[in-house]
């Protein structure tokens, strides 16, 4: 049961009540990236399990059939400050193995980002200094102005969405709820 007055609860959803809770629709992982799209934003409340479901998508990407027509899935932390302060492709990609890295680049670069798949995980915890500053290389990734033809998912808490409109208008929406009654039992015991 949700308790709407409960403070983690105005905090982390908004729109109104017949908008958050009777329009759900389940989705499974295969359907999440669909088909044309280019922009998903996934959110959730906190430890609900956004980071997970990002690591299980690089996981699963040779097994996901949606995900099989990706040639490159990169899976970047916004919240790590390398990523933040990049000011390269290179810094963002990195990679221990710099000849890897670079290998790596050209190939996103010169396609642009056609079949690649961006996995941009903490939209919430950037500095909203950083969210501000289009011109930085982090924001032209989100926003597309660097490499147009990528496919971006975006995680984020929906708190931190309130107001921004640097999102693709026509962009895909998903919440994760976290595991039904059902799934609990398969993954908890």
């Amino acid at each position: 049961k949700v308790k709407l007055n409960d403070p983690f609860t105005r905090t982390t959803l908004y729109g109104g009540v017949d908008e958050i809770f009777a329009t759900k629709t389940p989705l499974e992982m295969d359907d999440l990236v669909a088909p044309g799209s280019c922009f998903i934003l996934v959110e959730g409340a906190p430890g609900i399990g956004k980071s997970t479901l990002c690591w299980e998508l690089c996981r699963k990407w040779d097994t996901l059939k949606s995900l099989q027509h990706y040639k490159i899935v990169l899976l970047l932390k916004l919240r790590e400050r390398r990523v933040q302060n990049a000011t390269e492709l290179s810094e963002i990609f990195y990679h221990k193995d710099k000849k890897l890295c670079q290998g790596v680049v050209d190939e996103v670069l010169e396609c642009e980002g056609k079949g690649v798949l961006l996995i941009l995980d903490g939209f919430d915890e950037m500095p909203t200094s950083l969210v501000r500053d289009r011109n930085s290389l982090i924001m032209e990734v989100l926003t597309g102005s660097c490499l147009p033809k990528a496919t971006r998912l975006v995680t984020s808490r929906p708190s931190a969405l309130a107001g921004t409109t640097i999102f693709p208008v026509d962009h895909r929406h998903v919440e994760i709820l976290g595991f039904t009654d059902e799934r609990k039992v398969e993954f908890a015991d």
